[in-house]
């Protein structure tokens, strides 16, 4: 097994890929096309958020992505200047 890796993508899941495996011992190089967090990342909110209602197994999915977030913002820090789209609920 290599101690090296890339991912590619520096948007939030490659961000926390990178993260996670830095964690672990991993030396990581993160490549994006733009600046991190430019792409999808900024345009959508993608898994996390957690609105529609009927689709049970994709809401608790969405739901757990919520969790998850908080608990890494928690871990972390809020980024400066972060504001969340939708903050009316709690998971």
């Amino acid at each position: 097994m290599t101690d090296r890796c890339v991912v590619i993508g520096a948007g939030i899941v490659g961000a926390l890929t990178a993260y996670r495996l830095t964690e672990r011992g991993m030396r990581v190089t993160l490549v994006d096309a733009g600046s991190p967090g430019s792409g999808t990342t900024a345009t959508g909110y993608g898994h996390i958020n957690a609105s529609y209602e009927g689709y049970w197994a994709y809401f608790a999915l969405r739901a757990a992505g919520v969790a998850g977030y908080r608990r890494l913002r928690a871990e972390l820090g809020t980024p400066s200047g972060f504001k969340p789209r939708a903050t009316q609920w709690s998971a």
